[in-house]
């Protein structure tokens, strides 16, 4: 971490954020500050992980606003069960932290991932700890997949919202891949969905070179995008 001025000038050394000694992977991080200038970082963590589970946590730590930490990391979520949590992101407002993050611990039984969010106290963040909330996906969404060009493999991001957004409690979800004349060379998903955000990989090992399209059927939501195998 660097901490600058108002002006642009930069306040002290380089600084490393998490106080974990260890040889964990910490994936990168999000950061929000008060109106007195006072801030938080927060960053998905491998510290518990014990191999072969898979395991990711959210952690953050507080800094005033000369950069000096407060206190040490702590784990922002509190779920008891095996967590792969990522992406998250933070906000400070009224001497509270809010903090949402993907939790993908079902990506593995293909049922998707989840939003989650929970608000802990400035003062004594781990002491107050709320219940993390699931939060439900608000609109129907196809991301662009990623790679893009890709060689053999990408991934196809989406969400399905839940009833109260406006969808149904289950959805029959359709993502199909279509080639430059139009024909149906794959099916990657052909099942009922619930709400919820959902990645899908495919792999173009065996198609040739060129552009491709993919679709997904949804309820009354469709959409198409394109992408590029390139060998």
């Amino acid at each position: 971490m660097q901490h600058y001025g108002s002006d642009g000038t930069a306040l002290g050394d380089n600084q490393k954020i998490n106080d974990d000694e260890g040889d964990a992977i910490q994936n990168p991080p999000d950061v929000a500050a008060d109106d007195n200038g006072n801030f938080i970082v927060t960053w998905s963590d491998k510290r518990n992980e014990v191999w072969p589970d898979k395991q990711l946590e959210i952690f953050a730590r507080r800094f005033d606003s000369n950069g000096t930490p407060i206190g040490t990391d702590f784990k922002v979520t509190g779920r008891s069960t095996t967590p792969y949590e990522l992406i998250p992101a933070v906000k400070l407002f009224n001497h509270r932290i809010y903090t949402t993050w993907v939790d993908t611990d079902r990506l593995d039984l293909g049922t998707g991932s989840d939003i989650w969010v929970n608000v802990l106290d400035w003062d004594n963040p781990v002491g107050i700890e709320s219940d993390d909330i699931p939060v439900a996906p608000t609109v129907f969404t196809l991301n662009q997949n990623y790679p893009n060009p890709f060689n053999p493999v990408t991934t196809i991001n989406y969400q399905l919202p839940a009833r109260s957004a406006g969808g149904p409690i289950t959805n029959y979800v359709e993502i199909v891949i279509y080639n430059n004349l139009g024909h149906n060379v794959a099916t990657l998903v052909s099942e009922k969905q619930p709400a919820g955000i959902y990645q899908v990989e495919w792999n173009a090992g065996g198609f040739a070179s060129g552009l491709y399209f993919y679709r997904l059927n949804a309820g009354n939501f469709f959409k198409t995008c394109r992408m590029l195998l390139l060998k």
